[in-house]
């Protein structure tokens, strides 16, 4: 139930997910072989010899691809009926093959006999289960120690950092990193989020931006609806079921009402008190987990938010079916008071229209108005929409970029999501009279970018959002506006066959 708040077995470190591990890419190949040798060297820094340092490396690698090799495609972690799977103590106890003894859960976490947690992978904690034994047990000891680091690497030692950084301009192909004291306030502003948060949305966000983006959300949300009602595939008793759940959608713009860590006193030493960097760090994220497991029976308060405000991001949360629209992303390219009801449509329109649709795409469909794990179609519109789906998918396995092909059985929620907001925003535009070319044109310059190939490679990968040149051109290309405004013919770069269509 989305009113109570679960227990979750988070799946075991795998390093990279099994499409990078095991990719064809050769930029992705020679990542994995610079992850090794990143291991080594925070083995190194450790203090071991480079004979221990590179058997350590070695063992941990070979763990982690036996962890990914059974673990979630990330097509399959998109979808709910499998990574919300229910066990007792005892039960996760025999799924482990007695590894994670149920007395050690009802202990440490407090666990009632009869009380079920989430596990996410089955098969990877299977897997993890196999290798928790005596004789693998110094392997073992060697993968949490360097998973531990791994975690910490930023703010341990100068040492390990510097082997993160060299590892980091390898892995991506960058010239330079982040200067060091960026990357210090980075983390600063991470770890105390909200608080920052709270300091950033005083100073640079006008709070007069919530009321007008509002208005953007109720002109989208209406159109939304009457897409909705004038769909020719879905039956009334489903469409009612939809519309309801847009109807009762909850909006975040901004920042919130309630801040999270006011719930609970964080006491911080600052260096002439003789604070310590990784001390307060930990001391944060102590508190963050005392607070969790104090409250963890409590009803899930909604009015908190996830994610800090001063994030560059919006998204769609399945489990209270709520858009997310954060002050860090109410600002331009994406929101801009000053520009024009066309370029805002083209742009924060489209990102308000691409929230909504995931709402309902093959991942947020299976939610209902309150959140909860539901199937609430009927099964022949059930099975026209993954027909649907599966039509989005094979129009994106069409495209490529720089000789690489999209995946798209793994990206359909994002390009579903993406062709539903565009279609939207058409639709809109049509309707007031807008200058479909300056919608056209914002949409797209959300999107540009240049990146360089390792980044490239490890999206196509290991990435549920198709690389931004496609987000721009396929989602457009489908749209009958688009074609007409701009002549688009066979043969043309931007003319396909195919011209998806679900939302």
């Amino acid at each position: 139930m989305s009113s109570k708040e679960g227990t979750y077995q988070i799946p075991a470190d795998t390093g990279f997910s099994k499409e990078v591990w095991f990719s064809d890419d050769p930029s992705n190949q020679n990542r994995t072989e610079y992850f090794t040798e990143y291991l080594k060297q925070l083995c190194l820094a450790s203090g071991y010899s480079e004979e221990e340092a590179a058997k350590a490396a070695e063992q941990t690698i070979r763990i982690m691809k036996l962890l990914a090799e059974n673990s979630l495609s990330l097509e399959d972690s998109m979808n709910p009926e499998l990574i919300y799977n229910f066990y007792t103590p005892a039960e996760l106890e025999e799924l482990s093959s007695k590894a994670i003894p149920a007395r050690m859960l009802q202990e440490i976490f407090e666990l009632e006999t009869d009380e079920t947690l989430v596990v996410i992978d089955v098969k990877l904690t299977e897997a993890l289960g196999s290798l928790m034994t005596e004789e693998q047990l110094p392997a073992l000891k060697e993968y949490v120690k360097l998973c531990a680091i791994r975690d910490n690497v930023l703010y341990i030692d100068m040492e390990s950092y510097k082997a993160a950084m060299d590892y980091q301009l390898k892995a991506m192909g960058l010239e330079e990193n982040m200067p060091f004291e960026e990357q210090v306030v980075e983390i600063v502003q991470y770890v105390l989020g909200f608080q920052c948060g709270r300091l950033y949305c005083w100073q640079y966000f006008p709070e007069v931006t919530i009321g007008e983006v509002g208005e953007i959300v109720k002109l989208v949300t209406e159109a939304f609806g009457k897409r909705i009602s004038e769909l020719d595939w879905m039956s009334e008793e489903t469409k009612a079921e939809a519309e309801k759940k847009l109807e009762t959608m909850t909006v975040r713009i901004g920042y919130p009402d309630n801040w999270p860590q006011d719930r609970y006193e964080l006491m911080l030493a600052a260096p002439e008190e003789g604070g310590i960097y990784v001390d307060n760090i930990l001391a944060a994220a102590r508190a963050s987990m005392e607070y969790t497991m104090e409250t963890r029976h409590d009803p899930v308060d909604k009015t908190l938010w996830p994610d800090t405000p001063q994030t560059v991001n919006a998204y769609y949360m399945p489990q209270d079916n709520s858009i997310n629209l954060l002050a860090g992303i109410l600002m331009p390219p994406f929101y801009d008071p000053e520009a024009s009801e066309e370029e805002n449509l083209g742009s924060i329109g489209t990102v308000i229209a691409h929230e909504i649709t995931h709402a309902f795409d093959t991942s947020g469909s299976q939610f209902d108005e309150n959140g909860n794990l539901r199937d609430w179609w009927t099964p022949e519109d059930k099975a026209q929409f993954q027909r649907l789906a599966e039509e989005v998918a094979d129009y994106y396995d069409a495209m490529e970029i720089d000789g690489r092909k999209v995946n798209g059985s793994q990206t359909v929620t994002e390009n579903i999501a993406d062709l539903g907001a565009v279609a939207c925003i058409t639709q809109i535009a049509a309707e007031k009279g807008y200058d479909l070319k300056s919608v056209y044109e914002a949409y797209a310059n959300l999107w540009a970018s240049k990146c360089r190939e390792e980044y490239l490679a490890d999206q196509i990968a290991a990435d549920v959002h198709a690389p931004e040149k496609i987000r721009t051109n396929a989602p457009l290309s489908a749209q009958q506006d688009f074609r007409d405004l701009y002549g688009i013919t066979n043969g043309d770069g931007m003319y396909h066959e195919m011209m998806p269509k679900i939302w």
